[in-house]
């Protein structure tokens, strides 16, 4: 799943275009392969939380820091889906009654289309920082086991932390490039976090008290 979220962000079609005006007319004749792979990404998504849930069991439900994961985790999933849904569904689908039109008339959806965007760009972000502080969380709880786990759990927070100091820096933007490097991360952790589950001996093993 995590290898096929890259692969799919690497087909998110774009517009090709800056002009306001020109993204609202070509948005509405629909860019080919938009909502397909955005229904994939999200599916994708989704599917990598359930997953998720599986660390977190391993990990111990009932500790605090694997219990602010979990939230910062469904804050995250929840607005990656949400940007999808705007991006590959709600703009294609208000812009496609302005397809065709005069310039007038669509320069007056403009307003419209941009809080659209800026809105699905918002919960981008949403996104980009839950998955990161989830991830940052769950590895930091790996710390605690050490050995291949304790190399586990650095690099998570590795991936945890490089797209959020990106984001503070302003050097990650919510276009298809900059969302594109963060599934790309967020996919290395979800690998990391799969080897974990393969190779974790006990099926339910006890938390140190000190994670």
């Amino acid at each position: 799943m995590a290898v096929l979220s890259v692969v799919f962000m690497a087909l998110h079609p774009t517009t090709g275009t800056h002009d306001p005006v020109e993204f609202v007319t070509r948005a509405g004749r629909g860019v080919p392969g938009n909502t397909l792979v955005h229904g994939v990404l999200i599916t994708l998504v989704l599917m990598m939380f359930i997953c998720f849930l599986s660390l977190r069991d391993v990990l111990g439900s009932g500790r605090l820091l694997v219990r602010a994961g979990l939230v910062a985790l469904v804050v995250g999933t929840t607005g990656a889906v949400v940007a999808g849904l705007i991006n590959g569904f709600i703009i294609p689908s208000g812009a496609s009654h302005f397809a065709g039109a005069e310039p007038q008339r669509v320069e007056s959806a403009l307003a419209v289309m941009t809080l659209a965007r800026e809105a699905g760009a918002t919960c981008a972000r949403v996104g980009v920082v839950g998955l990161s502080l989830g991830a940052i969380a769950w590895a930091w709880c790996l710390l605690a086991f050490g050995g291949w786990r304790r190399a586990a759990g650095v690099a998570g927070i590795v991936c945890g932390v490089t797209p959020m100091a990106m984001h503070v820096g302003e050097h990650l933007r919510m276009n298809v490039p900059g969302f594109g490097l963060f599934v790309l991360i967020y996919a290395v952790w979800a690998v990391i976090a799969g080897i974990v589950l393969l190779r974790w001996q006990s099926p339910s093993p006890t938390m140190p008290r000190t994670a």
